[in-house]
């Protein structure tokens, strides 16, 4: 029941106390709901936060989370390993 302020001051007092009752009931029902879908999206805030990956979701691999640390390239050098002869071919002769 929705009233106006101005209805309010015009009804007695025993009018006011079932309104208040009816009232103090769907305030307790609302404070209720709003306490459950609090929890609820907390927890729906927890499940999403570090299980959506490319296994899981519609993502691709790259937008995955990544390890702290990146991975050093490992920078090999040209050529024969160090301590081992070097064999070279010898250079072709092109004769005009």
């Amino acid at each position: 029941m929705t009233l106006t302020v101005e209805q309010l001051d015009l009804l007695p007092d025993e009018a006011l106390r079932p309104l208040l009752k009816v009232w103090l009931a769907q305030l307790a029902a609302l404070r209720q709901r709003v306490t459950d879908l609090e929890a609820e999206n907390l927890r729906l805030k927890q499940q999403l936060a570090g299980s959506s990956n490319s296994r899981n979701s519609s993502q691709p691999p790259s937008r995955d989370q990544k390890a702290n640390a990146p991975r050093q390239k490992k920078r090999r050098r040209h050529g024969t390993p160090f301590g081992h002869q070097q064999s070279v071919r010898p250079l072709a002769r092109i004769s005009h």
